[in-house]
Order: C-alpha cells, then structure tokens, then sequence
C-alpha cells in the first residue's frame, strides 16, 4: 500500500517503536532532502530539518526520544542527532570525508555508521561506532574491502553489515565482544542493507 506521495518522492524510512503509522524518512523539498515525520493514519507530515543541504538516512532511537540522520550533499556527509521532534539538533561528526547510514543502538547510547576515513594507506568505506554525543568513535573493521550499512542487534551484542569482497556484496555480522565476523549469505548477488528482526 502506498503511502506517501511527496512529489520528488520519499526513502529511507525508520518506523517509530511500537508504531505502525508513524515513521521518519527523507523527503524531496524542492531542490533539497529533508527529515519528515509522517503519520500514515492522520496523513499529517511534520518538517523536522531545514537547510540547503542534503539530509537522509534517519534512524529512529528504540526509545523514539531521538534520531540520527546524515546530512552533508553536496559536499562531505555528517552525523547529527535531534529529538524526535526536531529540537536540539547536534552534529556528531566532523571530517573531510563521508559519515554515513547512522544507525542507533538498542539501549539508545552507541552509534553505528560507515566512513570513508583512511585505513593503512588506503581509503574504503569502514565500520565505526561511537557515544550518541560524538565521543569515541572508534572503527570496528579496518581492511582493504568496503564495509558498509551497520545496524544493531536489539541487545548491542551485534552489528550486521553489508561487505564487499571480489567485487560483490554479502552479509556478514560481527560479534563486538571478540571482534569476530561471520558471513551470513554466500550467492552471486548484490546482499545491502541489513537489519535484525526484534528478537535478533
């Protein structure tokens, strides 16, 4: 069923907790993206960022009290974080290079994302985590592959992400207690953008 139609269109939706109706998502404005809340039983939308550059990939906190979203086109993507109502907007990250696809922690505290920082010589996409204030970000992979779209497992425990190896792209997780990962899918195709089930 459709349930948006915001000309220019909307992605990148992130469902509020315990709600069917309610999500955030990037919608087209004009000639920019913006952070809407959208309630699909009222039809009513509500405007949360507004700038003249590109904000998308929101993540709604489990808690629903906040959201991270990247906001940087055309020039080098961020990490900030707001209240769920748009209030205290707050970046999180500061580089020359791409933050991107944050994704909120289940107790609400830790950040995930992907960044095109410099890994020994070598710049591809990497894993990072960090504190929802933007204090130790520290990477969680580091090799010569591109390592891309985190998301939490509900106890923190995990995170699942995207990896291209050989040119293609599966799903792997990785324990945060060992470090450990485990590839998931094995096919010819293009695996992206994963995410746990409530009960992982």
């Amino acid at each position: 069923t459709q349930v948006t139609s915001q000309p220019g269109g909307a992605a990148e939706p992130s469902l509020f907790p315990g709600s069917v109706n309610e999500f955030v998502s990037s919608f087209a404005v004009g000639f920019d993206t913006e952070i809407c809340r959208f309630n699909t039983a009222t039809g009513g939308t509500t405007q949360l960022t507004n700038n003249t550059v590109g904000d998308n990939s929101p993540d709604v906190s489990p808690n629903g009290q906040s959201i991270v979203w990247q906001q940087g086109a055309p020039g080098p993507s961020e990490i900030w974080i707001m209240n769920a109502n748009g209030s205290g907007q707050d970046e999180l990250t500061d580089n020359s290079v791409h933050d991107e696809r944050p994704g909120i922690s289940g107790d609400a505290k830790k950040v995930a994302f992907h960044s095109l920082r410099a890994s020994e010589g070598i710049v591809s996409h990497e894993i990072y985590k960090m504190n929802v204030d933007g204090s130790g970000q520290t990477a969680l992979t580091d090799d010569d592959d591109t390592d891309f779209e985190p998301a939490w497992a509900p106890d923190g425990n995990q995170v699942i992400m995207s990896m291209a190896r050989a040119g293609n792209s599966d799903i792997f997780v990785m324990d945060l207690r060992t470090r450990r990962t485990r590839r998931l899918t094995h096919d010819a195709s293009i695996d992206t953008s994963p995410s746990f089930s409530p009960d992982s």
